[in-house]
């Protein structure tokens, strides 16, 4: 809620999209890998690294399609969790609900 209404306001919005993308986090204290990856090649080492959706992209994304597809992805996870057959799931769909709603990489 409060990552929404801080993404609402422009001025916050940097701040809001932030606190998004930590909600796995939040629910689960799962944290994901950093989304590099090394390739070693004889003497070579190579890193690469996955690269962000432009902010304003994402903040457009957020505003107009995010927050209704992140209510209706929370709304299922919740149901989910009521089943216990379902708690994993529920689980899977919290951690990447950052994602679902600001097109996190």
């Amino acid at each position: 809620m409060v990552g929404a209404i801080l993404t609402l306001l422009i001025i916050t919005s940097p701040l809001g999209m932030v606190v998004m993308q930590k909600l796995g986090w939040a629910f689960s204290l799962y944290e994901e890998d950093s989304g590099s990856t090394i390739i070693h090649t004889g003497d070579t080492t190579i890193i690469m690294q996955k690269k962000n959706t432009n902010f304003v992209v994402r903040y457009l994304y957020f505003l107009f399609i995010g927050w209704w597809v992140g209510l209706i992805a929370m709304g299922i996870a919740w149901l989910l969790g009521i089943i216990i057959i379902g708690l994993p799931l529920s689980i899977m769909i919290m951690n990447r609900m950052g994602k679902i709603m600001t097109l996190a990489a």
